[in-house]
């Protein structure tokens, strides 16, 4: 998965003009986090390469796309180097993403509404498919949604069973026999997106 594409779409209202927001590669990040289900884990950063959303006049309605760089994907929870580098080089192999295979992923936004509960910032249910490794699956997030000046800003943290797309490696729920090393089936991706309006 060299590149995830996230792809937001919602039907807009006819009669309304858009607004274009590009992404702001230098000021967003997305961090990632996984454990051991007896303790421990790793943690780390992936780099954003582009994205948009468009709005209505009214910031009612968004549509848009993210993309992320995978072959930036690193931890930075280990101090010694070779460790470092052997963790990463074993995130992109085919034990997990299969970058040379699969290089671009997709999340196709169905769906948005506020959240039920009011909040500070806006909370939005968002419901979508999300494509890694060639393989579509349904999901839902509760991602904090902002207008701030000519900027939208987009965070929260979206947790997934790695093993809904074949991300099987050291799998409890897959493989019986194992003792250490088994590794919890969710991953966590912490976002902090901003976009800011173009001309």
């Amino acid at each position: 998965m060299n590149k995830i594409v996230i792809i937001m779409t919602l039907i807009s209202f006819p009669g309304f003009s858009q607004v274009n927001y590009q992404l702001d590669v230098k000021e967003s990040q997305i961090k990632w986090a996984s454990s051991y289900v007896l303790g421990g884990g790793h943690n780390g950063i992936i780099k954003l390469q582009s994205g948009n959303i468009l709005t209505t006049d009214t910031k009612s309605m968004i549509n848009g796309n993210i993309v992320i760089d995978m072959t930036t994907i690193q931890s930075t929870d280990m101090k010694n180097a070779e460790s470092r580098n052997d963790l990463d080089k074993h995130l992109k192999s085919d034990d997990f993403f299969s970058t040379a295979k699969f290089p671009v992923s997709h999340f196709s936004m169905s769906n948005i509404h506020p959240a039920a509960s009011f909040s500070t910032p806006p909370q939005f249910v968002v419901t979508g498919l999300l494509t890694i490794k060639g393989i579509t699956q349904k999901i839902t997030c509760k991602p904090y949604i902002r207008f701030e000046h000519d900027q939208i800003r987009i965070t929260g943290t979206i947790v997934i069973d790695r093993t809904r797309w074949d991300i099987i490696y050291n799998s409890a729920s897959f493989f019986a026999d194992l003792k250490d090393g088994i590794i919890s089936d969710d991953i966590q991706l912490e976002l902090d997106l901003i976009f800011s309006k173009t001309d």
